[in-house]
């Protein structure tokens, strides 16, 4: 077990993890109002610190809340391998990050993947991987273990075995994740991530108990995010957007959770109980306006910041794209210098209409929203 991940699990046994993260949280937040008055007036923001990148929208499961299920129809090929490394590189130069998330999809869908971990090794690139876990096995555990850049993994995992099946739609999702988590516990801090569903709420606290049982510390429950048809045309509109395949939500009938505040209440109520288990409830707003969360009111209820403001994200096909569900791509970053692309009139002209309507509808139940 390596050193920085023995010295985390006794500050969470401990009890100061939550509070130490949440300080910490503070002194990196975006200062709010200066960055609003930015946008307000079409001024340039701070080069990115944040940066995520998608190297595929492919996927081995077929979950039923998945945003980009339609996404996928359009068969858009992913970057080739080579593409991947210069962008890597162009990244490195342009930006120096420190650290990248890669998110799909399925990130270890890419028969390349290693090939791409090993290229942010060299950089000096510390990355973060989010995956369903599945495709996990001893031999791709070890090629992991041997990287020295991987700060962590985080596994989705929406209920006890034959639930988190279902969701996912595939009989193995359970068994793999649980695989991966018993493979890779000793060597790396792990977060499992649940979607609350009116489908999986009562088996929350339980599978809590049950991955806490596994050694996974780390528990973030995020709400299923869904929207209305006519939500996403109203959010289309307001952004200027004509193609509204650009939005990727799960589009639903219905306007509301099926779950209360007080169910909700109750169930971190039975979390925070469970022994060095780390609860995190996304988004964190939540906490301040619960009630308006769970009816879709919080547009109307307070002043909203979107999280993913300040970071880059990058589509599989290289492209700077504005967050996970409002996909409207804005260029490639393969040939154009990112501090252009990431200042361009048309990006700052949607940051703007993004922030004249307090977000959009299809924002209202995002993960990452904040307040000013």
């Amino acid at each position: 077990m390596n050193k920085s991940l023995t010295i985390k699990k006794i500050i969470k046994r401990a009890g100061f993890y939550q509070p130490l993260r949440d300080y910490w949280q503070k002194l990196q937040s975006r200062p709010y109002a200066d960055s609003a008055f930015l946008i307000e007036n079409k001024k340039d923001l701070p080069l990115p610190k944040n940066v995520i990148f998608e190297p595929t929208t492919r996927c081995n499961l077929n979950c039923c809340m998945c945003p980009q299920r339609e996404e996928r129809k359009q068969l858009k090929p992913d970057l080739p391998l080579a593409q991947v490394k210069d962008l890597l590189v162009k990244l490195k130069k342009d930006l120096n990050p420190k650290s990248i998330s890669l998110i799909g999809g399925e990130v270890l869908v890419r028969g390349d993947i290693m090939e791409i971990l090993k290229q942010l090794e060299d950089l000096q690139i510390k990355v973060f991987i989010s995956t369903n876990g599945t495709l996990i096995n001893e031999e791709l555990a070890e090629k992991l273990k041997k990287l020295k850049n991987v700060t962590g993994l985080a596994f989705s995992l929406d209920g006890l075995k034959e639930r988190h099946n279902q969701i996912r739609g595939k009989d193995y999702a359970f068994d793999g994740v649980k695989r991966a988590v018993a493979l890779l516990k000793d060597d790396y801090s792990l977060t499992i991530n649940a979607v609350l569903m009116d489908e999986n709420l009562n088996q929350i606290t339980d599978l809590a108990r049950e991955i806490s049982g596994w050694g996974v510390p780390n528990y973030s429950l995020q709400f299923e995010m869904f929207s209305t048809a006519a939500e996403v045309a109203a959010s289309a509109k307001m952004l200027d957007m004509d193609n509204l395949e650009e939005i990727a939500v799960e589009v639903k009938e219905k306007t509301e959770y099926g779950f209360s505040q007080a169910e909700i209440s109750g169930m971190i109520e039975k979390l925070n109980q469970i022994p060095g288990l780390a609860l995190m409830i996304q988004p964190r707003l939540y906490s301040r306006f619960p009630e308006a969360y769970l009816k879709g009111e919080l547009r109307q209820k307070t002043k909203l910041d979107c999280k993913y403001i300040d970071t880059l994200r990058i589509s599989a096909q290289g492209e700077m794209i504005f967050c996970p569900f409002i996909k409207k791509s804005f260029g490639s970053l393969l040939n154009k210098d990112i501090a252009q692309v990431w200042n361009s009139e048309e990006v700052k002209d949607f940051r703007q209409k993004l922030y004249a309507n307090n977000l959009t509808p299809v924002c209202k139940r995002c993960c990452r929203l904040g307040a000013k």
